[in-house]
């Protein structure tokens, strides 16, 4: 790294397309990028590889699940009213699940099968 301080950005990319967010508000840049995350964004999960199963143990309500792979290509969505979602389709791997709530949050996780 640079050792520069890091500045909040409002835009991102996924799958090669340049995503932005007009109303995101800045997090803080200047402590370890987990703690700035805050527990409050983190998905809680669990993989059951016997049944090939996702289960989330968020307490929120989410609109919408995104699964990408590694390389941030979506995958999978998944309507967010559920909280167990099937990987049977799913070659084994690392993966992200994103979700969104109901006042546009993003939350996110990792995981493998």
């Amino acid at each position: 790294t640079s050792g520069a301080p890091a500045t909040w950005e409002n835009w991102w990319v996924i799958d090669g397309e340049f995503e932005t967010n007009e109303d995101a508000a800045p997090i803080n840049c200047e402590g370890d990028a987990i703690e700035s995350a805050g527990a409050a964004n983190v998905l809680l999960v669990f993989v059951d590889l016997n049944n090939a199963t996702l289960h989330i143990q968020n307490e929120i309500q989410f609109e919408s699940f995104v699964i990408r792979d590694i390389n941030g290509r979506m995958i999978q969505e998944v309507d967010g009213r559920t909280n167990i979602i099937s990987l049977q389709k799913l070659p084994a791997g690392t993966y992200m699940l994103h979700a969104m709530d109901n006042n546009g949050l993003i939350y996110a996780a990792m995981f493998v099968k």
